[in-house]
C-alpha cells in the first residue's frame, strides 16, 4: 500500500528558506551511517524545518529520534491503532492537529480527555498516542511556520494523576525536546486543575529552560484566546473549527486508515549491532533518577511496602510567561541535574520492609 506524504517539491516553492542541497546533503548523511535505517526527502525536510534549517542541528535530532524510538519501546513501539491497547486509547482521549492555522502560520495541536475515569487512561499508551497523530500529521500535511499545543483540562481529575509515571514523563519530554521534528512555539493548558502545581512538579525536573518560557497556564478559554485565536478552535469553545466530537471520530478514523503508515515506522529502527555503546548511554540518561518533588513521592509510594525517605524538597516556581518562541538549540545544557540512584534501584530498595 502506497503511503500518503506531502509533495517535496511544493514544500520548496512554499517554504524558501528551504534548499535542495540541505536536504541532499543530509539524506546523503544520514544512508551513510551504518546504524541509522534510509530516510526520504519528506522526513529530511521535516527535520531541517524543525531545526531552524540548520543541518548539524537536524543530524542530532535525528539520531536523537531513532536512537529513542528503538530503545523506548514501551512508548514508540507496537503501533497499531487496530489492536489493542491502542484501540481502546483512541476513544480515551482527543489528541488532532486543527484545520485552521493561526494568523502567524502556526499549526494547533489540540489535546483533551473525552473519557474522564482515571481507570481507563494509562498514561504511556496515550503518549503513543499522541505522538502517531503528531507524526502522521507531520508527514501528511508538511511543515508550517511553528506547532503550538492547547491541552484542555476540563475532564482530569486527581485519579489522573496518579497514573503519571516520571520514567515515561522524562522519556517523553526528552523526545519532545531533543528529537521530535516539531517547531514548538507554545505549550497551553487552559481549564487548569487545582492540582496543577503537582503535576507541574513532576515534568518541570525534566524540562530545559526554553520549554518552561514557553508554557502558559490559563483558568479559562478566555484566557487563552489572548494568545490562540478563538476562531482556530473548535465550535465548543465559540472558534469556528468543527466541534471536538466531530475532530474525534475523523482522527480516528484516519489513524485506522493509516496501519500502513505506522508499520512502515516500526521499522525504521537504529541497527542494535552497532550502537551498543550508544544504546547504553541512552538508557543511562532516560533511566537515571532525577530530583522529583516531596509532593510526588506520595503518590508514587503510597502502595509502596515500607516508608521512603524522600528527597530535599524542591520548590514549584511558577512558569515563566514570555513572548513565544521555538526551541533553537536541540544539545543545549539540561536545566536538571541526574541524581545516582535510579528509579527501578529506589523501587526495588521498598520491598524490602514490612507495610506501614
Amino acid at each position: 500500500m502506497a503511503l500518503n506524504f506531502f509533495d517535496p517539491k511544493t514544500e520548496l516553492t512554499k517554504d524558501k528558506n528551504l534548499r535542495e542541497d540541505d536536504i541532499k546533503t543530509l539524506i546523503d548523511w544520514v544512508n551513510k551511517q551504518a546504524h541509522l535505517p534510509k530516510i526520504n526527502e519528506v522526513q529530511a525536510i521535516l527535520f531541517l524545518q524543525s531545526c531552524n534549517y540548520r543541518n548539524e542541528a537536524a543530524k542530532s535530532a535525528i539520531d536523537s529520534y531513532f536512537t529513542v524510538k528503538t530503545f523506548c519501546a514501551d512508548l514508540f513501539g507496537g503501533r497499531n491503532p487496530l489492536q489493542s491497547p491502542l484501540r481502546e486509547s483512541l476513544n480515551v482521549a482527543l489528541f488532532a492537529f486543527l484545520p485552521k492555522k493561526t494568523p502567524q502560520g502556526d499549526t494547533i495541536i489540540f489535546m483533551k480527555l473525552m473519557d474522564s475515569n482515571p481507570d481507563n487512561y494509562n498514561f504511556s499508551v496515550q503518549l503513543k498516542h499522541f505522538d502517531m497523530v503528531c507524526m502522521l500529521g507531520l508527514h501528511q500535511e508538511g511543515v508550517s511556520n511553528g506547532h503550538i499545543i492547547v491541552l484542555d483540562m476540563k475532564e482530569v481529575v486527581f485519579g489522573h494523576l496518579t497514573k503519571l509515571g516520571p520514567l515515561a514523563m522524562k522519556k517523553f519530554l526528552y523526545y519532545l525536546q531533543e528529537a521530535m521534528p516539531l517547531r514548538l512555539k507554545g505549550l497551553h493548558y487552559f481549564n487548569i486543575v487545582p492540582f496543577m502545581d503537582k503535576i507541574l512538579a513532576l515534568m518541570r525536573p525534566f524540562m530545559k529552560k526554553e520549554l518552561l518560557d514557553m508554557l502558559y497556564l490559563h483558568n479559562t478559554v478566555d484566557d487563552l484566546v489572548k494568545f490562540v485565536p478563538r476562531e482556530c478552535l473548535p465550535l465548543d469553545y465559540g472558534g469556528s473549527v468543527e466541534s471536538t466530537h466531530v475532530i474525534h471520530e475523523k482522527t480516528k478514523n484516519k489513524l485506522r486508515e493509516n496501519c500502513a503508515f505506522f508499520d512502515w515506522e516500526d521499522k525504521q529502527v537504529v541497527d542494535e549491532t552497532t550502537t551498543l555503546a550508544a544504546s547504553m548511554y541512552l538508557q543511562n540518561n532516560l533511566n537515571q533518577h532525577q530530583k522529583i518533588p516531596t509532593c510526588f513521592w506520595i503518590v508514587i509510594y503510597r502502595r509502596a511496602p515500607t516508608r521512603v525517605t524522600p528527597p530535599p524538597v524542591m520548590p514549584v516556581q511558577p512558569p515563566v510567561v514570555t513572548t513565544q518562541s521555538g526551541i533553537d538549540e536541540r544539545n543545549t545544557e539540561t536545566s536538571t541535574v541526574a541524581e545516582e540512584t535510579t528509579i527501578e534501584e529506589t523501587t526495588e530498595a521498598t520491598t524490602e520492609a514490612p507495610t506501614e
